[in-house]
């Protein structure tokens, strides 16, 4: 279910990324794990050139809860390992990772973040994993699921706007109950249930002009 917006499929580069449009759009960026994120490009873009302005309609160029967006660079953002698995969601190799691997390194491999600060935790419940691989990823990062990105989204703003399964979010909520991340708002004042309602919207939405064409089609 990208918080204001975000997707799990491929088609487009950070600045063309779709949200709050159509579940469809995706993009192909390899080196952007949040273009994988269907919903959460066109919003994210936007604020990105808002920030380079210096805000429009009297808006601050970065909001409060958001810090400074990073630094542009010549060179290409290097995707963290894990997010790389999760993007090609083979969840066999990346579990054996989680099991079989170092404790002190399997935690580092956790803890990488993408060029936005978003979580590998966000990108899997964005991706739908199997149950088995989110909870290994909160056991080894216990605090994740409550940690935010650089727009204020924490896991289940990711994981709502793109169709976490039900599993998922009865885990974490259960584990973390006290942290609040169900009232917790992004940086649009946005809590996961705004995102649910928002993924919920696009398949609706979806269907409704599967079912238009399918009826053009019939009476022409």
């Amino acid at each position: 279910m990208k918080s204001a917006s975000y997707s799990s499929s491929a088609a487009g580069s950070s600045s063309s990324r779709s949200v709050r449009s159509t579940a469809a759009s995706v993009s192909t960026d390899s080196n952007c794990s949040r273009n994988k994120i269907k919903l959460w490009g066109k919003k994210r873009s936007k604020q990105r050139r808002r920030r380079s302005t210096g805000g429009e309609k009297g808006r601050s160029a970065s909001p409060p809860c958001c810090p400074p967006s990073h630094s542009s660079s010549s060179s290409t953002p290097v995707l963290p390992y894990l997010f790389k698995l999760i993007r090609d969601k083979q969840w066999k190799k990346l579990r054996r990772i989680l099991k079989s691997s170092p404790r002190e390194k399997v935690e580092s491999l956790c803890q990488e973040r993408d060029e936005t600060d978003l979580t590998c935790l966000s990108l899997a419940l964005g991706h739908q994993a199997p149950l088995d691989i989110v909870q290994q990823i909160v056991s080894i990062v216990p605090s994740m699921p409550a940690l935010c990105d650089d727009y204020g989204a924490n896991s289940l703003h990711v994981g709502c706007l793109n169709g976490m399964s039900l599993e998922s979010l009865e885990f974490i909520l259960r584990e973390h109950k006290n942290d609040h991340l169900l009232t917790s708002l992004d940086c649009d004042l946005r809590s996961p249930l705004h995102q649910a309602v928002e993924y919920i919207s696009t398949k609706i939405m979806a269907s409704c002009d599967a079912v238009s064409s399918i009826s053009a089609a019939n009476t022409s």
